[in-house]
């Protein structure tokens, strides 16, 4: 299982460096919204009937994951959705997994 979610955490890390870095450095102007933003979302509505808090775990040697992580973590709790944050190295997987 610990393979699995480190190989989510590549994934993630690897969408953002490529996805949304390269983004910003294009030099284009960031557009405004032309409506506001509501502060709910259906995605925070789901997560409150579900009543499961969102873990996010990340591994990083050099802090971009933990960034990532962090800014995920941030924007989840603007939208309502609770959010938990915790670096995988001290996650105790064993002892959270249902048993089958």
């Amino acid at each position: 299982m610990l393979p699995v979610i480190i190989a989510i955490v590549v994934a993630v890390v690897f969408a953002y460096m490529f996805g949304f870095i390269g983004r910003k450095s294009g030099g284009a102007k960031p557009t405004t919204p032309t409506t506001p933003r509501t502060p709910r979302s259906s995605a925070a509505s789901v997560a409150e009937r579900d009543s499961h808090p969102v873990l996010v775990l990340f591994g990083s040697q050099t802090g971009t994951a933990e960034m990532y992580a962090k800014t995920l973590v941030r924007e989840a709790q603007n939208v309502g959705v609770p959010a938990a944050l915790q670096d995988v190295e001290t996650y105790d997987h064993m002892n959270r997994l249902e048993t089958e």
